[in-house]
């Protein structure tokens, strides 16, 4: 009796907890227009080609019709837990684990989504052929976005 009751309690604490954490969102959470802040990578090299890019001041605009626009591209745009996908109107993917943490929004991808980005990109083949043998295999890149 005392063990049932005792797993009972662990399990509803673990669920208040669950639920009381999540940085996943609803797709709510994601309309309206998000500016870049930051981008950031587990990688000196990268993050030195990263330096102008929050300048430019790059924005995403996610539409509660379920598609996305920035200042040349559009597309449509889906979540499921804490995956964001977003394809273009060109048909590329792009996957992106997501937080969202009041009017912040952080898009992470591993090394393979963060290769199919440069593809998306515009990266040359020389250039996608060194980073492919470059990026180590635990490579994190980071984009992080602020409401406006």
């Amino acid at each position: 009796m005392i063990k049932r009751s005792f797993i009972g309690i662990l399990f509803f604490s673990l669920t208040l907890y669950a639920c009381g954490n999540n940085t996943m969102g609803s797709e709510e959470d994601f309309v309206g227009v998000w500016v870049l802040v930051d981008a950031v990578a587990n990688d000196a090299l990268v993050n030195e080609a990263l330096d102008g890019i929050v300048n430019s001041r790059i924005g995403l605009n996610f539409h509660a019709d379920g598609t996305w626009s920035d200042r040349g591209d559009t597309g449509i745009w889906s979540i499921q837990g804490d995956k964001l996908t977003m394809t273009t109107e060109s048909g590329i993917t792009l996957m992106w684990t997501y937080e969202i943490d009041g009017d912040r929004l952080t898009l992470s991808q591993p090394k393979t989504d963060f290769l199919n980005f440069l593809r998306y990109s515009g990266a040359s083949s020389s250039e996608m052929d060194f980073y492919q043998e470059y990026l180590s295999s635990d490579f994190i890149f980071e984009l992080v976005f602020r409401r406006t």
